[in-house]
């Protein structure tokens, strides 16, 4: 599976330090090796958020700029980010 950052998502994770890095890459490692079996996500999803698949104007406004951001300056790899 390859595994891209969004160019902002990358400045963020560069920002800080290494031991948060290294749970970040290991939460992402571990859920692209391990997927959870079933709808186990999305029930708990919706038990904590019954209305998780409507978005406010603001979150629609906010996910359609990070689309925009990705198309126009493009993503990184996750073996080009500097883990350490």
């Amino acid at each position: 599976m390859k595994i891209e950052y969004a160019k902002k998502a990358v400045k963020y994770i560069e920002s800080l330090d290494k031991p948060t890095k290294q749970r970040i890459k290991a939460g992402i490692i571990g859920l692209t090796e391990n997927p959870p079996k079933g709808d186990i996500i999305k029930k708990l999803v919706v038990a904590w958020d019954p209305d998780y698949t409507k978005v406010t104007p603001s979150e629609r406004k906010e996910l359609e700029d990070a689309e925009r951001d990705m198309i126009e300056n493009g993503t990184v790899s996750h073996e080009a980010i500097n883990w350490d």
